[in-house]
């Protein structure tokens, strides 16, 4: 449970506790926590809000809460507790190994062919606030604010709640652009770690099919191409931004 926001500093929080369908979420990749919510409090003030800042896939994390939900209480008998204890050990070891092994080496990846900006989506933060209590142009210069020290921001608002300025919408699009090729980019890596162990197991080889690891690696070079693309219309904003503080 989180603590009360002091007012000298902003205190994290666990990100179950607001309902995401009424709240706005600000997500911004690349900076720092501390510095990222400081800005936060200049631009918009003080307000009842609450942060997290994580590199974990915190929504699929959230979708394997269903296995805690009333699994042991709904069990049976001993065996079937110690059935529901091994699924869970076993979904919680194959996560963990997904999110260190697999999700790195893909970073890693796209790193090389992103000079190093997909790492970014590494550095989340996430901010969560009232609509009522989220002026849209105090919003705006927020979103500059990060734009313009190279992070990527987008701001997820409940339909109807809050207008969002032109280059919040901007943002937006670059960021979800930028999102979508790093996941497609974890999917097409994750899908080739279980065909290559899928095909150990059933043919005692590893997967070294030309026409199947070609497919693999154009599916995998288009995900590049796309997060890279988000990585552009970010860089035309924060180029725009500078221009227009010359100016």
């Amino acid at each position: 449970m989180a603590s009360p926001t002091s007012e000298n500093d902003i205190e994290p929080f666990e990100p179950s506790i607001i309902d995401g369908e009424r709240s706005v979420i600000i997500t911004v990749y690349g900076g720092e926590e501390r510095s990222v919510l400081t800005s936060f409090k200049e631009n918009i003030g003080d307000c009842d809000q609450h942060s997290y800042h994580t590199w974990v896939n915190v929504r699929a994390m959230k979708r394997l809460l269903f296995l805690f939900d009333g699994g042991v209480e709904s069990a049976g008998g001993i065996f079937e507790i110690i059935c529901v204890f091994a699924i869970m050990l076993i979904t919680l070891a194959l996560f963990a190994f997904w999110q260190i092994v697999i999700y790195f080496i893909v970073m890693i990846v796209l790193a090389l062919f992103t000079g190093g900006v997909a790492l970014k989506y590494i550095r989340g933060t996430f901010i969560e606030v009232e609509p009522t209590k989220l002026p849209p142009k105090l919003l705006n210069e927020f979103v500059k604010k990060q734009l313009i020290a190279g992070n990527f921001v987008r701001v997820e608002a409940p339909k109807n709640s809050i207008n969002l300025e032109s280059i919040t919408k901007s943002s937006n699009r670059a960021t979800q652009v930028f999102e979508v090729g790093v996941k497609l980019s974890l999917l097409v890596g994750t899908l080739f770690f279980i065909a290559q162990i899928a095909f150990r197991i059933w043919m005692n080889e590893w997967l070294s099919d030309i026409t199947a690891i070609t497919i693999f690696g154009l599916t995998f070079l288009t995900c590049i191409l796309i997060t890279d693309v988000g990585v552009i219309l970010r860089h035309r904003l924060e180029k725009q931004l500078d221009e227009e503080s010359e100016n």
